[in-house]
């Protein structure tokens, strides 16, 4: 037995007849290997060198390809769009590409829906290519065949609702006794642990850096990555200074019966109102500093593009059967907010009415707690809601609704919150 079966095709190539006839018979791949035989082997590294860092640099683009056509779908099946078209728009954008690349290699493209971790979906984009090797094909035998392939998810299907971001308090999400979440539109997030203790949580997506625990529909997603706080460039300070100084001082304002309407500007001083008084807050930002705001009884709380910003030493309270209707600002630097607290406030904000009919806007406590109490519906009539607070405690029996109609709203989300169109990431 020959040792090399190259050796046995070149004797039997000896023993065929000599001249053009013998020429001729000899067969495709017979003359393959004489070529290859024929070449030094320098030569033949040198060719196999450049064989392979082509491939290399085909696979480096094709990586490139597929991340991009996954991230395009996965973009697509963030905005409820169908599963159908997510992957239609994937191989597009793919195949857009590769017909824009010279002496490419022979490429197919496949699209798929994957399902990844806690139910999340994602797409997935695999391409796989050929190119013809050394020698007709020996080099390596067939040609080369390689694929490439990426996964991208989008990071909340769903709008970014609740944000309880304070990392460094394991516990700061809390839903207590018969409290209820109603945000079946919405994503409600957590970067410590969300603990339902006799409530329940009802919403779009509910996930955790930490740990979920209790009744939660659907099941929720543990070891999430965590979100920032979306807002900690702004600047929201509120100056005391206008309440201080000769001649003036922080005042006592106490309101039990009557219409007033108070309009924008800095408020010094606590405020308190109660019996069937109505208080409507005048279009525009409304300051309040040094002091504090306390509705009770069968009092009213009106205003329609407003925002309240609360200074440092503020505390804000919604009691027993006052009437709380609030919309945010349309425009301004503040657009979209309804309810802020400066920075330095770590006063708990009690929401604790049963007749908080509307709150359309951002909720924004960086450094507060915002405690939801009461025995009735919250903010059911908000086209939408958001709230981004330090911690966030429903205690009692209220029902919080979250909606998420953006379209509805003439009060546009500020950035990072919101409808997350472009909100997509590559899975590793």
């Amino acid at each position: 037995m020959m040792p090399f079966p190259y050796l046995r095709a070149l004797r039997t190539a000896r023993r065929r007849p000599s001249g053009p006839r013998g020429f001729w018979r000899a067969t495709t791949g017979n003359v393959a290997l004489i070529v290859a035989l024929s070449i030094p082997g320098a030569a033949t590294l040198a060719f196999g060198a450049i064989d392979v860092s082509s491939i290399m640099g085909d696979r480096a683009r094709m990586r490139s390809i597929a991340e991009a056509a996954a991230l395009a779908g996965a973009r697509n099946l963030s905005v409820a769009m169908s599963e159908s078209n997510a992957l239609e728009q994937a191989r597009a954008m793919a195949e857009g590409v590769i017909s824009e690349w010279r002496d490419s290699p022979s490429l197919t493209v496949a699209a798929e829906i994957t399902e990844l971790h806690g139910g999340v979906k994602g797409v997935t984009v695999r391409l796989d290519a050929a190119r013809p090797s050394l020698f007709g094909d020996l080099l390596p035998p067939g040609g080369w065949h390689y694929s490439s392939a990426a996964t991208a998810s989008s990071v909340g299907m769903k709008p970014l609702c609740v944000l309880a971001f304070d990392d460094a308090m394991t516990k700061n999400f809390l839903v207590q006794n018969a409290a209820e979440i109603r945000a079946p539109e919405c994503l409600v997030h957590s970067n410590g642990d969300v603990e339902v203790t006799g409530g329940r949580i009802e919403a779009g997506q509910t996930q955790a850096v930490g740990a979920a625990t209790g009744d939660i529909t659907p099941d929720a997603i543990t070891d999430a990555p965590p979100v920032d706080d979306p807002f900690a460039d702004i600047d929201m300070a509120v100056s005391g200074l206008p309440c201080v100084g000769k001649g003036k001082s922080p005042t006592v304002v106490a309101i039990t019966i009557g219409v007033y309407t108070i309009k924008p500007g800095v408020h010094c001083g606590a405020i308190s109102v109660g019996g069937n008084a109505v208080v409507t807050l005048a279009p525009g930002e409304h300051r309040f500093t040094l002091g504090s705001l306390v509705m009770r009884g069968a009092a009213r709380l009106l205003g329609d593009d407003v925002v309240l910003i609360f200074d440092k030493t503020w505390a804000t309270k919604f009691k027993e059967d006052s009437v709380i209707n609030l919309t945010g600002r349309r425009s301004g630097a503040l657009a979209g907010f309804v309810m802020m607290a400066d920075r330095g406030n770590t006063q708990r904000f009690e929401i604790d009415s049963t007749h908080v009919e509307r709150l359309d806007g951002v909720i924004y406590v960086p450094d507060a707690e915002l405690l939801i109490g009461g025995r009735s519906d919250i903010a059911r009539q908000s086209d939408w809601t958001v709230i981004v607070a330090n911690q966030l405690t429903l205690s009692g029996n209220p029902r919080l609704y979250l909606n998420a109609d953006y379209g509805a709203s003439d009060i546009t989300a500020p950035a990072g919150v919101g409808p997350r169109r472009d909100a997509v990431r590559l899975v590793e």
